[in-house]
């Protein structure tokens, strides 16, 4: 095995990744619940939270409708998880205001979680779609089976709102890298979004 990203074949630290889904309300008002918090399980169309909408409770002395809540049923808005998976941010709590589409809770799917590696471009060559690849675990100790599943076809700089540079703001040549996505077969270990791995590709 030899890690395209290195001059060796030692392992090297590459980042866990998965799909965040915003979970928040269509409108705006005030959080009177929230149900869960984070670490917890959730189900598809599961309530995680309820949201009190402001109504007109009168008029205020130029006319204008004077905005409260009266905690009734009908002026209540359930906020319902997308998706099955885990709370991993808690973005509100009880008597926060918020506007609508602000997230109150993050959640992913720990079934759809890859390595995202980042290869310099001086061996992105090596790489191709299929290929083995060992994925390192510090935090549960285990190597655990992976395969090379997308290489990008634009380095990680393009996108970025800063130009990659030399410290020194001259035009000396900085090698960039290639995003490269890694499946890996963990079955039903708790993977961490975000968390450090180390990989090694296997190419001829």
């Amino acid at each position: 095995m030899a890690d395209p990203g290195a001059t060796d074949p030692t392992y090297k630290w590459r980042g866990l990744a998965g799909v965040l889904t915003s979970v928040g309300g269509l409108n705006a008002g005030r959080v009177e619940e929230v149900a869960v918090d984070i670490g917890d399980q959730v189900r598809r169309d599961q309530v995680l939270a309820t949201i009190g909408i402001p109504s007109s409770t009168g008029q205020i002395g130029s006319g204008t409708p004077k905005m409260g809540y009266r905690a009734t049923d009908d002026q209540r808005v359930e906020v319902r998880s997308p998706i099955d998976g885990v709370v991993i941010a808690r973005q509100a709590n009880p008597h926060d205001t918020v506007a609508a589409g602000q997230p109150i809770l993050t959640v992913v799917d720990p079934t759809r979680l890859w390595v995202q590696a980042q290869i310099e471009e001086t061996k992105i060559g090596r790489v191709r779609t299929g290929q083995p690849v060992e994925v390192r675990v510090d935090y549960l100790g285990r190597t655990l089976p992976g395969r090379v599943v997308a290489v990008d076809r634009a380095t990680a700089s393009t996108f970025s709102l800063m130009p990659q540079g030399g410290a020194s703001g001259g035009s000396g040549k900085v090698t960039q890298t290639v995003p490269v996505k890694i499946a890996v077969d963990y079955d039903q270990l708790p993977l961490v979004v975000g968390s450090s791995v180390q990989v090694r590709i296997g190419v001829r």
